[in-house]
């Protein structure tokens, strides 16, 4: 995950290789797949600014886009309604969310379980006006266990129970996130204190304004 000092649009790992290779040590041969039906990437300038590079991601209205960010490309594929496809080791990854959804704004909790669930560093969301960031810091190591320590215990028991609901796996995401005590339960709390709240479990977040 090695990367050119002149990218700031790519993230400047938080923590050792043999750190993330433990944190993340059953991820090393589960998350690689290829990208199947690319669609052309999109060039990045070297002297492009973080912001700037984020501005070219595409959205769509009703399904979304998913790829990764390299030194000098956006590379991406159209994806599903409410999913979307990545290559979780790299270390900038991004999707985009249904400009005609109703939240679009705001991650869902899967967002926020994939991100911290994942070997990536930073992942972007491209929404209908917003663009945001999530950050892997010092403080997300914490979390990561936190989380990982529940599973343990808990996922079986909590799968079955999720999937025989609809939606089951973003159910399964939404009691794993209300065990870190991110309740998203509360909608109108949520919308309006998405950014505190993800913060709250060690993910740093920045938010820019779409231009387009």
């Amino acid at each position: 995950m090695t990367h050119a000092k002149h990218a700031p649009y790519l993230p400047t790992p938080f923590m050792d290789q043999e750190q993330h290779r433990l944190l993340y040590r059953d991820k090393m041969a589960t998350d690689e797949f290829d990208l199947e039906c690319e669609l052309p990437p999109i060039p990045i300038s070297p002297d492009m600014s973080e912001e700037a590079v984020y501005q070219l991601l595409p959205t769509a209205t009703h399904f979304e886009y998913g790829g990764f960010i390299t030194e000098n490309l956006i590379r991406y594929q159209k994806c599903e309604s409410t999913f979307a496809s990545t290559v979780e080791s790299e270390a900038c990854i991004w999707h985009s969310h249904p400009t005609d959804a109703p939240k679009a704004d705001m991650p869902s909790c899967s967002d926020i379980y994939t991100f911290l669930t994942n070997r990536t560093f930073r992942a972007v969301t491209a929404a209908k006006t917003k663009i945001w960031v999530f950050d892997k810091s010092m403080r997300t190591a914490g979390t990561i266990v936190k989380l990982r320590e529940w599973e343990e215990v808990n996922f079986m028991s909590e799968v079955r129970r999720a999937m025989q609901e609809p939606n089951g796996i973003r159910r399964y995401h939404a009691v794993a996130m209300a065990n870190l005590g991110l309740s998203a339960a509360n909608q109108n709390w949520f919308i309006d204190n998405w950014v505190s709240a993800v913060n709250s479990l060690g993910v740093e977040v920045r938010v820019f304004d779409r231009d387009h």
